[in-house]
């Protein structure tokens, strides 16, 4: 009875680890065929790169403001703790709002890549001249500022999506989409949590986050360049 018993579990285990397996499975070629299709449409793929790099940095400027506005003890202009980030949280969300109100007037006068490339070039010029003071007033502007952006950029890759890629294979663009909003989030919040100051006032970082932005622009203009060629 006991063997019975032993051996029934070690079906049902067995059978639970090959569901899982299946599921993982699945979900692979999911975001395989996403990544295929953004590749097939360099639009999204320049909306996808422009998410990237503003996630990326969204990560990095998270650290420096929670642990800056949540310090009083060089600035007293803010309440100390969450509460002095929650303010930041809601110049972000004002600048979000902003976005939705302005990108559905500027995405058809620019066109997707064109808005993308101007997202990523104002977020960089933001991130230069007021993260890098890692000042309160400076980063609440900024954080405003680069909400209006980054959520410019958001929804310029979600109307490529709907434009670009074809109904069979939306859904797994938009799961790869936030695979790598949250991936890269996560992962520049990690990595910054190594080099930034006890205080936040790390200038270097934020250059570094720059320079993301930068390099955000260079692979929206490589992929524009790429779909010209393609066209020859």
């Amino acid at each position: 009875m006991q063997w019975q018993q032993e051996d029934s579990h070690t079906r049902r285990w067995g059978r639970t680890t090959r569901g899982h397996g299946a599921v993982v499975l699945t979900v692979v070629a999911g975001l395989r065929t996403g990544a295929t299709a953004v590749w097939e449409a360099p639009g999204v793929a320049a909306a996808m790169i422009g998410i990237g790099a503003h996630r990326i940095v969204f990560g990095i400027d998270t650290l420096i403001m929670v642990l800056v506005l949540g310090n009083t003890e060089h600035e007293t202009s803010l309440p100390g703790g969450f509460a002095g980030f929650g303010v930041a949280v809601a110049a972000t969300a004002a600048g979000m709002l902003i976005a939705a109100i302005v990108a559905p007037f500027l995405i058809p006068r620019l066109g997707r890549p064109r808005t993308v490339t101007l997202g990523l070039i104002v977020a960089a010029v933001v991130q230069l001249l007021f993260v890098t003071t890692v000042t309160q007033g400076p980063l609440l502007i900024a954080a405003f500022l680069l909400g209006v952006a980054g959520q410019t950029i958001k929804l310029t890759g979600d109307a490529a999506m709907q434009i670009d890629i074809d109904d069979a294979r939306r859904g797994q663009v938009f799961a790869l989409q936030d695979t790598v909003f949250n991936i890269a989030f996560l992962a520049a919040l990690a990595a910054a949590a190594y080099v930034v100051a006890p205080d936040g006032r790390s200038p270097a970082l934020a250059v570094a986050g720059s320079v993301v932005y930068v390099l955000g622009v260079i692979g929206v203009l490589a992929v524009r360049r790429y779909r010209i060629d393609s066209r020859r």
